[in-house]
């Protein structure tokens, strides 16, 4: 007796020591679903306006870069058409100098040329101008966007394995346990992170358009510019040649004149170049900062002039961008909440439906279990009437029988008594009627025992 009680306290002692571990191991589980759910809020809060940030400069951005490739097609236009009427001028007066010029229809073209070149002129140096400031743009939004990138490159490359490890931690939880705060962080985070990824390779993809862009058009507008200010130049030259009463050669010079001076005048700088190394052949106008080397082609990178407007309004883009972004993140943010909310209580409806559905599914195997026992039941007491019956039957059957066996008796007992009537009479003859009824009592007191 004395050991089974001794048994039994060690194994209080057991239970009481699995229920303290137990109860260690949930506080340390809490703690732990605790710290990555303060880390997420935290990351989360901490990261969301990077991204706004980076997506309020990627929708200005590329909005620009569009219309830096747009301008840039247009240039190419105005360049291939303005060399087009510099080979052009050039080429006619190879032609005069060799004798092959004709005062007919080859000058008459030519005179038509340059009037609808002075007639075009300052559209394209329009285009020209306006594709300097998407060239501007281009690059201060680089400037300004560097920062953005910068912050994005930090959490993509170094960040994202913390997030991802108390991530898990959450999702460790069971669904059934799982708060519906704990579901938002889990959706939240992935979202912020995978439109950060997201937003931040676009912004690099932009980001290498916008320089390639800002470089190219830069120098084509440079190169385009000089060749205008020099095919004024040739234009100028060819106006003692041809009489200006007559066509109006003159007045359509003095236009492209005045529209290259009204546009190029302020990048107009003097240079000097040379031929060899040594011994300075001239000095010449050139648009832009450039050198010797550069008219023949290799124009060095030149900077437009930005207005103080055109900054202000492309910031004012930039931060109504901004707003725009965080205005959606704000949305999707709510939208999530909703989301997890309407699934956790649509797992609790569910988890609901199949408790009622166990339930309902118990009663009635319980009610079938119910009704087996009492056709059980029936049968059982079915099976003893019929017994029953039988046993009656039997019973009656048995005494028929022996009702009739004693009747019998008596019959044949009677005719017997009969016989010995008629031969002769002795008392015991006459009291055989007395023995008869004796027996036959007998006989139906052991039927009825029985």
């Amino acid at each position: 007796m004395t050991t089974m009680f001794v048994q039994l306290r060690r194994l209080v002692y057991l239970l009481v020591l699995l229920q303290c571990c137990m109860c260690v191991t949930h506080a340390e589980e809490d703690a732990v679903q605790k710290k990555a759910e303060q880390f997420l809020e935290k990351w989360v809060s901490e990261w969301e306006e990077p991204l706004v940030e980076g997506k309020g400069y990627k929708e200005v951005w590329n909005a620009t870069v569009e219309s830096c490739i747009t301008n840039a097609k247009a240039a190419r236009k105005v360049a291939d058409r303005v060399d087009n009427l510099r080979k052009y001028i050039v080429e006619q007066r190879l032609r005069r100098d060799k004798g092959l010029w004709s005062e007919g229809a080859v000058r008459d073209k030519f005179v038509k040329l340059v009037k609808e070149a002075a007639e075009e002129v300052e559209k394209d140096l329009n285009v020209l101008q306006d594709a300097g400031v998407r060239v501007e743009e281009a690059r201060y939004l680089v400037r300004m966007g560097g920062d953005a990138i910068d912050k994005m490159k930090v959490v993509w490359e170094n960040r994202n394995n913390s997030r991802k490890q108390h991530t898990e931690v959450l999702k460790g939880v069971d669904e059934e346990k799982r708060s519906v705060a704990q579901g938002a962080l889990i959706k939240r985070s992935k979202r912020v992170y995978d439109d950060m990824n997201q937003t931040y390779h676009e912004l690099l993809v932009i980001k290498r358009r916008s320089i390639a862009c800002a470089k190219e058009l830069s120098n084509g507008v440079i190169v385009t510019k000089n060749k205008i200010y020099t095919a004024g130049k040739l234009m100028e030259e060819e106006k003692g040649r041809i009489p200006d009463e007559k066509m109006g050669y003159g007045v359509a010079v003095k236009k492209f004149a005045e529209a290259v001076k009204k546009s190029l005048g302020e990048e107009l700088v003097r240079v000097t170049y040379f031929n060899n190394k040594t011994k300075a052949d001239g000095e010449m106008f050139v648009v832009g900062r450039t050198s010797a080397s550069a008219f023949a082609g290799a124009v060095k990178h030149h900077e437009t002039k930005r207005t103080a407007a055109n900054k202000t309004k492309l910031e004012a883009e930039v931060a109504a961008a901004r707003e725009k972004a965080r205005e959606n993140m704000v949305r999707k943010k709510e939208e999530e909440e909703q989301e997890v909310r309407s699934l956790h209580e649509e797992k609790q409806r569910e988890r609901e439906r199949k408790k009622a559905e166990e339930e309902e599914k118990r009663r009635k195997e319980q009610e079938r279990k119910d009704a087996e026992e009492r056709r059980k039941e029936q049968e059982r007491k079915k099976a003893e009437e019929e017994v029953k019956r039988a046993k009656e039957a039997a019973r009656k059957a048995k005494e028929e029988q022996a009702k009739q066996e004693l009747e019998k008796k008596a019959k044949e007992e009677m005719e017997k008594k009969k016989k010995k009537k008629d031969g002769s009479s002795s008392p015991a003859l006459m009291h055989s009627p007395l023995l008869l009824l004796l027996v036959l009592m007998c006989v139906l007191g052991c039927t009825l025992v029985c």
